[in-house]
């Protein structure tokens, strides 16, 4: 499991000024722990202030997994966007690792942007840019809650990878 200088320690205890530490990597597979004491895979496909774009895996574990497990579970969604702090705040969250996202990882996110109305050169830019962050290294920054807009965050104090 990757554990960049102790970010997932970080990521459980960072609430200060109601924000929290993170490693953000497009592409990135992360477990966090249910309520019943099992652990769920999720990867980031894309996130901005207002949205968290993942795909979500059905596959349950009894222990934190390994990026190998979780790049092997399997997948409930396609894509799923959500309100960012509704998903990354939560509890014993871990950063795996992350693997380069490709065109078939963004399929169901492509067809999201197209039910937005999000022309096809536009939707094509955005996915090759994505695919572009998911080949670079992770980077640990301090989310926070944007206090005007529920839900949403603002990034910063990103720090190096």
């Amino acid at each position: 499991m990757a554990d960049e200088g102790g970010l997932n320690d970080a990521m459980r205890q960072s609430k200060e000024h109601n924000g929290f530490a993170f490693m953000l990597s497009w592409g990135g597979y992360y477990a966090y722990k249910t309520d019943e004491g099992t652990y769920k895979v999720w990867r980031l496909l894309d996130l901005n202030q207002h949205v968290l774009h993942c795909a979500l895996y059905k596959t349950t574990f009894d222990h934190v997994p390994t990026l190998d497990e979780a790049k092997h579970a399997e997948r409930l969604t396609m894509h799923a966007p959500l309100a960012p702090m509704g998903m990354l705040d939560k509890k014993d969250q871990t950063y795996l690792g992350s693997e380069p996202l490709t065109d078939d990882d963004l399929d169901g996110y492509t067809i999201y942007l197209e039910a937005q109305g999000v022309g096809e050169e536009e939707s094509e830019k955005l996915i090759q840019n994505i695919i572009g962050y998911s080949a670079e290294n992770a980077t640990r920054v301090h989310l926070y809650e944007n206090p005007d807009v529920k839900g949403s965050i603002f990034f910063i104090d990103k720090t190096a990878s």
